[in-house]
């Protein structure tokens, strides 16, 4: 059976809702499967953009949508179980041999509800909520109405840049004019993920620390055979630790570092590290793998002798981890579990 490993969080979103300006699109939609990737933007007024790839061969549609459908879409989007649905509650399995991913952005009253589903097992929980909303996305794809085909670049339907930019603090209202200059105050200051898979168990363990010295920690494993763990932990540092780590975060060697991503093969054993940090110009997302016990290529000698390896060196992490281990391993102001395990998504919604 060929394992797909869910182990890559959403980096750097503010799920939930967030404050912006102004609201013309109605919803945004994206499922990736195996080979296939169809996305939507649908506008308040029916207007809606396409986009399908399939095995590589992409195809864009612009159009309108019949009232009555924008009128069925708003009442779906209306329903309270998906209205009250927040990234806290969504949980998945970790390893999967199905690859069905789903991304859903509704813009609500006060700003977007962004919710992702890596896997179909994160979905089921929310069936009622969210299969009216799938049927209605197939038949937009299916009947394509009043659709007319488009070149260009592909966008992947994202909407407006405000919506693109929601990682960023949240905007209460216009900035006046002229503009004034606000400092950058990220909402969170680091992710740390590290994951290990060997003889067929998915450990891994992550961090979010946000920057009030408030952070979330959570410790998973599971099976090929489906046992799993899920335990989460919350805290706050003190404001002499966190100094501390403003400083390891915006040390050159860390600002200027860059990626070792192995060789994308398959291996026995993986081990992989991913570390996210928002900077004044956007998120600057590292991303380490060690490959053990590979198969190379099968026309070359030992090439199927399973002895392969590949190391990517974390040296430039070992700051950062020996402060997590004083800080955050240890529990510094821990307040005990939290019952959130959502792979240590950037969203904060309750106090320690």
């Amino acid at each position: 059976m060929a394992t797909c490993v869910s182990v890559e969080a959403q980096t750097a979103i503010n799920s939930g809702q967030v404050p912006l300006r102004e609201a013309q699109t109605l919803l945004r939609i994206e499922r990736l499967q195996s080979g296939e990737a169809v996305c939507a933007l649908i506008q308040e007024d029916g207007t809606y953009r396409l986009e399908k790839l399939v095995r590589a061969k992409g195809d864009m549609y612009a159009g309108t949508t019949a009232p009555d459908q924008v009128d069925l879409l708003r009442r779906i989007l209306a329903e309270t179980d998906l209205r009250k649905l927040s990234q806290e509650s969504i949980k998945g399995d970790m390893m999967t041999d199905t690859l069905d991913s789903l991304d859903v952005a509704i813009w609500r009253e006060r700003g977007w509800q962004v919710l992702s589903f890596r896997n179909p097992s994160s979905r089921r929980p929310f069936k009622d909520a969210l299969d009216p909303l799938l049927k209605w996305f197939q038949d937009l794809q299916k009947k394509r109405p009043s659709s007319t085909k488009i070149d260009g670049p592909a966008t992947r339907c994202l909407p407006p840049k405000e919506l693109q930019a929601q990682n960023q603090a949240p905007v209460e209202e216009a900035l006046p004019s002229p503009p004034v200059t606000v400092p950058f105050e990220p909402v969170y200051l680091f992710r740390f993920e590290s994951s290990e898979v060997s003889r067929g168990i998915l450990s891994s363990t992550c961090t979010v620390l946000f920057s009030d010295g408030t952070y979330h920690l959570e410790k998973r494993t599971q099976s090929v055979a489906g046992s799993k763990t899920d335990r989460g932990y919350r805290g706050r540092v003190n404001m002499d630790s966190l100094a501390s780590l403003k400083n390891l975060l915006d040390s050159p060697d860390l600002t200027n570092a860059v990626s070792d991503r192995g060789n994308r093969q398959w291996a026995q054993n993986i081990e992989k590290a991913t570390l996210s940090v928002p900077r004044e110009n956007g998120i600057q997302r590292l991303e380490f793998v060690g490959e053990f016990n590979t198969l190379g290529d099968p026309k070359k000698p030992g090439g199927m002798s399973n002895l392969g390896y590949h190391t990517s060196s974390q040296k430039l992490l070992d700051p950062l981890k020996r402060w997590m281990n004083q800080h955050i391993n240890r529990q510094e102001g821990g307040t005990g579990a939290d019952e959130t395990v959502n792979d240590c998504l950037p969203t904060k919604t309750s106090e320690p």
